[in-house]
């Protein structure tokens, strides 16, 4: 699926959160924001975070199934590591301005963040 011409190079931001980790071709959804920013444009994205300590403490407390929910139908089927969600918006052209993780204690994060912005 191509992105309609009308919308090439017609936005100055794209955001996408809490989406990608969604998705079986996640560098589609790259490719179209890319293709639908201005020189200069910005992609900010978000998915969640699944840190080591974060894992280990859900392991710990018996809490893997209610947090990943493993039967639930059309769930999260990727699960980005900041390296890989970095790698993801470079390969798709984006120079990567910010990556950061949401949440009140960053080991324990919800969310990883990251501003891609599209070269001039």
């Amino acid at each position: 699926m191509t992105l309609p011409t009308s919308f090439a190079e017609a936005y100055d931001a794209v955001e996408s959160f809490e989406v990608v980790e969604r998705l079986m071709q996640p560098r589609h959804l790259v490719a179209r924001a890319f293709g639908a920013l201005r020189p200069g444009g910005v992609l900010v994205m978000s998915t969640p975070y699944h840190g080591f300590f974060k894992n280990l403490a859900l392991a710990l407390t018996n809490k893997f199934d209610t947090h990943w929910h493993p039967l639930r139908d059309f769930g999260h089927i990727k699960f980005f590591s900041r390296r890989t969600l970095s790698q993801l918006v470079r390969e798709g052209g984006f120079s990567v301005r910010e990556l950061m993780r949401v949440g009140r204690i960053p080991m324990f994060a919800c969310s990883t963040t990251i501003v891609g912005i599209k070269p001039k």
